[in-house]
């Protein structure tokens, strides 16, 4: 390798080291500040890894008989890994660290628990009609039933991160997106499809999507 190679390549190291040290969880052993508990569910070739909190944590676990461990980094209490091609037939969490969060400002973190309800408070009233995992169901115009699980994350006061689990026609995918909250209601494009979501009740919304033509009419419930 030539010498302007070589920089080129020790540059990208830099810049890759920078950005992983900006990452929003410290998962490193040194990061570690708790325990937690992991629950796992396969779902065909895809395995929901989810934890009881909210703060980043780590999940290592294995799939059927495999002697190598996976490694998840769980954010706002879950995640979905492909672990495709396989299906497989069980799947067992080896530990689950509660890792150091970096979106969490420091004295946010060393705040006693009494003065936690002052910081739940400055939640944006918008983004916390959505906020959270919800079961789908609906169907489309094509008449094909359509099910899964969304899950709605606020990145600020008005955007929110988008994750969904969707099975349709014995076809099971994974994808994310990003959405904005107007008013009450939340509207994100995820894959091709562009959805609109309302609240009805506290813990039930609306959702309608429309993707390459069709038009598919969703109810999703708080879980």
């Amino acid at each position: 390798m030539n010498t302007i190679a070589k920089a080129i390549s020790l540059a990208a190291l830099f810049f890759a080291l920078n950005a992983y040290s900006a990452a929003p969880c410290d998962c490193t052993a040194a990061g570690w500040i708790g325990e937690c508990i992991a629950t796992l569910q396969i779902r065909g070739t895809w395995v929901k890894v989810s934890t009881n909190v909210q703060q980043c944590s780590r999940v290592d676990w294995f799939v059927d008989d495999e002697k190598i461990s996976q490694m998840t980094i769980v954010l706002n209490g879950s995640e979905v890994e492909d672990v495709s091609p396989r299906k497989p037939k069980a799947v067992v969490a080896q530990s689950c660290k509660v890792c150091k969060d970096n979106r969490i400002p420091v004295a946010s973190r060393d705040t006693a628990p009494s003065d936690q309800p002052a910081q739940q408070s400055r939640k944006s009233p918008s983004t916390s009609l959505f906020s959270g995992t919800w079961k789908v169901s609906g169907t489309n115009s094509l008449g094909y039933a359509q099910k899964g699980e969304m899950t709605f994350t606020p990145i600020d006061d008005h955007r929110m991160k988008v994750s969904s689990l969707w099975e349709i026609a014995g076809n099971s995918w994974s994808s994310t997106g990003e959405g904005t909250v107007d008013g009450k209601t939340l509207r994100f494009s995820i894959g091709q499809a562009n959805c609109s979501v309302t609240p009805t009740t506290e813990n039930e919304l609306a959702q309608q999507c429309t993707e390459l033509g069709t038009t598919g009419t969703h109810r999703l419930i708080r879980q």
